[in-house]
């Protein structure tokens, strides 16, 4: 990735295409190794020295992705144009980098179009803009991302997990310096904290009702700035404040969790509220052009939608393609929580008594819990499905999940698995300044053929599921 913005590259495309390949091995063999189920060694003693090894390797690559060029994406390069300009008292919603004038000795992405990002974007490039006017928000991204990724690895209880997000798949995707990799890691930051308190640590423990309100307070502030940041982190803010309402800390009190979470959104909100109306939306012609430049982007990318590329391919017409794919998505979000809500019905009554316990039913919460993953596991997959076209780095919003369903090997492995294949019309974008999605589809049938073909292997020799 250092290297990737030189001019050998560009002659020799191929050889990222079987980088790519060498990736995908990796990951296979990472996941799919006989002694990848056996517990960490060294429960006692090893963990610090582990966890040590993976900081010096978060501070490793953060300072490298300092120094790499904008080759994997681009988009860095639009939130150091938009810092810029709000800094100097321009609005980027009105009007485009072409007609503000360069920052950079290159232009960003679409520089005759005016950008589209969210406030807690904005706010993040217009805070790295004061920083250093060129490369600030690189600066002030990989420093935050560090101080996240030392809470995940200090504060994670399963140690193991942390080879999720340090995989070589999602590496590829930290060298792009996106705004939901930020976000991914800001959601295993919350998800890494320890749980609700048991009664008898409650009890031993002074202040302990303000160290609780407190820490749903800051958990809730996060997620108010993850709604603002991308719309793939909107599934969270329901996971966060569900986990809030449902795990409360006996003899504290039930709303205690809630109520602090709600706190510290709602303050987030309005903070970010303010900014928006005071630095990004001043005024009702801000507001209009930046509907107006999404509107423009959601028509632009819709042929890049793989189901609509196929269907395009077959002579169908753009308006009927996007038409049948926000059809099916729909159609498939429902049957799978009309799927959720038949298979939970034997169930419902213990699961409604919930609402009134007195009591405190770990077992039962923790299932309704679960239920609550799959319902936000079925929005996120049916946003990524709808949008007008997948990128590697909108995947990072589902690997949270796989985080807290790590029993669930298949899955987590099919994922980062897929991640690099989709780089394949990226790099064809780079070089050849084409976009091809036939090499996508055959990279991505031949890799989850070659998966389910191992799973099936494995099955068939050990006499059950390996997973």
């Amino acid at each position: 990735m250092l290297f990737a913005g030189t001019g050998w590259w560009h002659s020799n495309a191929d050889i990222l295409r079987m980088l790519l390949g060498f990736v995908v091995l990796a990951e296979f063999v990472l996941y799919f190794q006989p002694d990848s189920r056996r517990p960490d060694p060294g429960v006692a003693t090893g963990q610090r020295a582990l966890r040590w090894q993976y900081s010096v390797f978060a501070l490793c690559i953060n300072a490298l992705a300092l120094i790499s060029p904008f080759f994997v994406s681009d988009d860095a390069i639009r939130h150091i144009y938009d810092g810029r300009y709000l800094l100097q008292g321009l609005n980027p919603y009105l009007a485009s980098p072409d007609q503000l004038g360069p920052v950079l000795p290159f232009w960003p992405n679409h520089p005759t179009v005016p950008t589209i990002y969210l406030p807690m974007t904005q706010l993040m490039a217009l805070a790295g803009s004061w920083l250093d006017r060129r490369y600030g928000f690189l600066i002030l991204y990989h420093a935050s991302l560090l101080l996240l990724m030392m809470v995940t690895i200090w504060r994670c209880q399963r140690i193991w997990l942390l080879r999720i997000p340090f995989s070589a798949s999602l590496l590829l995707i930290h060298f792009g310096h996106h705004a939901d990799y930020w976000g991914m890691w800001l959601l295993l930051a919350l998800l890494s904290q320890p749980g609700s308190l048991s009664r008898q640590a409650a009890m031993r423990q002074t202040n302990a009702f303000w160290k609780i309100y407190g820490g749903a307070a800051l958990e809730g502030l996060a997620c108010s700035a993850l709604g603002m940041l991308k719309p793939g982190a909107w599934p969270w803010i329901l996971v966060s404040g569900g986990r809030r309402a449902l795990w409360h800390t006996p003899g504290i009190g039930k709303r205690a969790e809630l109520t602090g979470w709600l706190a510290g959104f709602l303050t987030g909100t309005t903070l970010l509220f303010l900014f928006t109306i005071t630095w990004l939306w001043p005024t009702a012609d801000s507001w209009r052009a930046f509907l107006s430049t999404l509107q423009l982007f959601s028509t632009w990318f819709w042929a890049y939608n793989p189901l609509v590329a196929l269907l395009l391919e077959a002579d169908w017409k753009l308006p009927e393609a996007i038409r049948f794919n926000r059809m099916l998505v729909f159609g498939v979000l429902t049957g799978y929580i009309a799927w959720i809500a038949w298979r939970r019905y034997k169930n419902w009554p213990r699961y409604k008594s919930l609402a009134g316990a007195t009591t405190y039913r770990p077992r039962n919460r923790r299932k309704l819990f679960q239920v609550l993953l799959q319902v936000t596991w079925a929005l996120s997959l049916a946003s990524l499905a709808g949008q007008g076209v997948w990128h590697p780095w909108y995947l990072c919003w589902l690997i949270p999940f796989v985080w807290l369903q790590s029993k669930k090997r298949a899955g987590v492995a099919v994922l980062l698995l897929v991640i690099p294949v989709f780089y394949i019309p990226v790099i064809d974008l780079r070089l050849q300044g084409l976009w091809r999605m036939g090499d996508f589809f055959i990279a991505l049938a031949l890799v989850l053929a070659v998966i389910g073909s191992f799973l099936y292997i494995r099955k068939v020799a050990n006499g059950n599921s390996p997973i």
